[in-house]
């Protein structure tokens, strides 16, 4: 049996990618468009005729972020099923396959920390092989001339948050880009992050590409698979599907725009944060209140600041924590 019609038979790539299933590239022509299986966890969608835009929805870049997987594994099957015809070319990536199977963000190391090929610093590792595969993956697409392209990264969050979904955009967008607040509005995000300096995610190695688009977007709660409670996630189904099909948005919410103020990086085995909320992202910080305590020092700013991603015991020399300005 096709690997397609095993897809279509099981209602989901979600068995195949948490078997790690081996399979071989296959190519099957629909009426309206072509499927290009170039290997697992790598599906092409190509219309036949000229896209506006090129697509590139990841997810399960970190293996127990289950959400967006069932989000991008539904729509694939009724795009395999015709009951979604695309208009623009479609990339599907599904990351961590070991960490998916395991219930973990990752096995060796943090596979969102190894693009822009910062995984030729973690050889041997499950996650440097999936990141180099990946880049592989996009570069493949991107190969192909296109007006503009578009790469949303699918996350969940490992704890609560006060804005409970977000975008991280990375320096490389171009924040006057007409794109950026529609897609996230219509997607019914809280909030959008605009980072201050290059990094290793995923979502920056896209935005890098030639007129394109990127962010990291994070839609939630982490579950277990078939514990997600897919009615929360409507407009960001929705908004995907639109692009897909090529169909005007609709904005169903309001962003709060925060900057990145400052980028805490974990260089001693001392860090801790000062957060009566535990490390709930976005917890207000109020001006001159101790945020960090690191190698001997308390750390406080001259103005109110939101922390997100506090994660005081990542590896040294790795970043711990944004502190946000809204703006």
């Amino acid at each position: 049996m096709s690997f397609i019609n095993k897809i279509i038979q099981e209602g989901s790539i979600i068995p195949s990618l948490l078997n790690e299933e081996a399979i071989s590239p296959e190519q099957k022509e629909l009426e309206n468009f072509t499927v290009k299986i170039h290997s697992l966890g790598d599906i092409e969608i190509i219309p036949h005729h000229e896209s506006s835009c090129n697509l590139i929805y990841s997810s399960g870049i970190h293996g127990n972020e289950t959400a967006p997987i069932e989000i991008c594994a539904q729509i694939l099957n009724d795009i395999l099923m015709q009951k979604i015809i695309p208009k623009n070319r479609t990339l599907f990536l599904f990351g961590n396959f070991k960490g998916m199977k395991e219930h973990k963000r990752f096995l060796d190391f943090n596979l969102n920390r190894l693009f822009n090929d910062a995984y030729k610093n973690y050889d041997g590792t499950y996650e440097a092989l999936r990141a180099k595969e990946l880049q592989e993956s996009v570069n493949r697409f991107a190969s192909v001339p296109y007006k503009k392209l578009i790469h949303l990264d699918l996350h969940t969050a490992i704890r609560s948050s006060f804005l409970k979904t977000f975008a991280i955009s990375p320096i490389e967008n171009d924040r006057k880009n007409s794109d950026m607040d529609s897609i996230l509005s219509a997607m019914g995000l809280e909030a959008i992050v605009y980072t201050n300096q290059a990094s290793t995610t995923f979502s920056d190695f896209g935005a890098r590409l030639k007129n394109s688009i990127a962010f990291t977007v994070e839609l939630g709660k982490v579950n277990p698979f078939g514990e997600n409670d897919m009615t929360n996630f409507k407009d960001a189904k929705n908004t995907l599907i639109n692009l897909i099909l090529d169909k005007k948005l609709e904005k169903v919410s309001k962003l709060r725009k925060f900057e990145v103020y400052k980028e805490v990086i974990r260089e001693h085995e001392n860090l801790k944060f000062y957060l009566d909320e535990g490390l709930t992202n976005f917890t207000c910080v109020a001006k001159d209140q101790n945020i960090y305590y690191q190698n001997g020092e308390d750390f406080s700013f001259p103005e109110k600041l939101f922390v997100v991603f506090a994660h005081p015991t990542v590896k040294l020399g790795q970043r711990a924590g944004f502190l946000l300005k809204e703006v």
